[in-house]
């Protein structure tokens, strides 16, 4: 008997600018760090009469034990590269109706700003698959770079 496999994707790759300074939080036993912010991504059109129209959309970013570094340059106006999965998540409002709310869970996030040169350059950034920022290497993402590429 052949067994059937259900194939999938849920994959969002996003570059934007931070509408507000990224907020962390603390799981019940300190042991995650939550951060969020929010990123707005821009789309150009040609509206009826002629004229192009920005069109933004807003997204909300959700990243777990991030690197201190990369915490840190998640400031209102940064421009970033986020790579996660969509995550649809029900809860109950505070008047007692139903929510919902749609987020991304970050599995990478890039700075693409570089504020100074004592800030890690463009795609230095990397999160692997948990968000923790530990830069890219030749070898491939998530692997541990040689020691002169480390970012202190």
């Amino acid at each position: 008997m052949e067994e059937k496999v259900a194939l999938s994707l849920n994959k969002v790759m996003l570059i934007g600018h931070l509408g507000r300074d990224a907020e962390t939080r603390f799981s019940n036993d300190n042991s995650i760090a939550i951060t969020s912010f929010a990123i707005a991504t821009s789309r150009s059109s040609k509206g009826k009469d002629g004229n192009w129209v920005n069109e933004s959309t807003w997204h909300n970013i959700v990243g777990f034990n991030l690197n201190d570094w990369v915490r840190d340059g998640l400031k209102k106006g940064t421009r970033v590269y986020v790579e996660g999965r969509i995550q649809i998540r029900d809860y109950t409002k505070q008047d007692n109706t139903p929510g919902r709310v749609f987020e991304i869970i970050a599995e990478r996030i890039q700075l693409v700003d570089k504020k100074t040169d004592s800030e890690p350059s463009p795609f230095e950034a990397y999160g692997g698959g948990n968000s923790t920022g530990n830069p890219p290497t030749e070898s491939g993402p998530g692997q541990t770079p040689p020691d002169e590429d480390l970012p202190f």
